[in-house]
């Protein structure tokens, strides 16, 4: 019975751990998976604002960092990107997404 109340407590104590060092890890990116789409930048007034891309097909993504020089509402892009499996964004829009490429079109 010692020995359960031991291993317990033992494993209460590991988990404490992993939560106040952070808990899960960071989020992956799919690196062998890339998507490619041509879209627009759309402004969405949500949350403060922020800017996401619609691809021709509907898709939307939210992407992690969208360069100043491409924050433009309605502008035509070409885009290289790697989905972002396991990350949750305050935004609640879209797949998050990491750009690799990203040209005017």
């Amino acid at each position: 019975m010692r020995i359960v109340i031991l291993s317990l407590l033992a494993g209460l104590l590991l988990t404490s751990c992993t939560l106040a060092a952070g808990g899960d890890p960071p989020p992956k990116a799919d690196r062998d998976h890339l998507i490619s789409f041509a879209g627009t930048v759309t402004y969405i007034p949500l949350e403060g604002g922020f800017f996401g891309l619609v691809a021709e097909d509907g898709s939307r993504y939210d992407p992690l960092q969208l360069p100043e020089a491409f924050r433009h509402d309605g502008l035509a892009v070409q885009v290289t990107a790697r989905r972002l499996e396991g990350m949750v964004g305050f935004h609640m829009w879209g797949q998050k997404i990491e750009i690799v490429d990203i040209l005017r079109r």
